[in-house]
């Protein structure tokens, strides 16, 4: 049995995990994709406050990264839910 094949969620970081800077780390676009032909739901974490969730949006894409924006959680949109709950 493969780990993937315990979870049916995986809660990914984003910087130094995914990508550092601009690139994404090696494996990583491979892993995703695995998950995603696999059936699992992702949800991407960040706890850098200093872009909104559009902005990581764009700047997986352009990795060849693509999720909906709403399966990213930032420090501040966590906090702005928060607020608003």
């Amino acid at each position: 049995m493969r780990l993937l094949d315990l979870f049916d969620l995986f809660l990914i970081d984003l910087d130094g995990v995914v990508y550092v800077s601009d690139e994404a780390v090696p494996g990583s676009v491979d892993t995703l994709k695995t998950l995603d032909d696999c059936g699992k739901k992702i949800i991407f974490l960040t706890n850098n406050p200093r872009h909104r969730v559009e902005e990581y949006h764009n700047n997986r894409r352009g990795m060849g990264i693509a999720h909906e924006p709403l399966h990213i959680i930032t420090a501040g949109s966590a906090l702005a839910g928060h607020i608003n709950s």
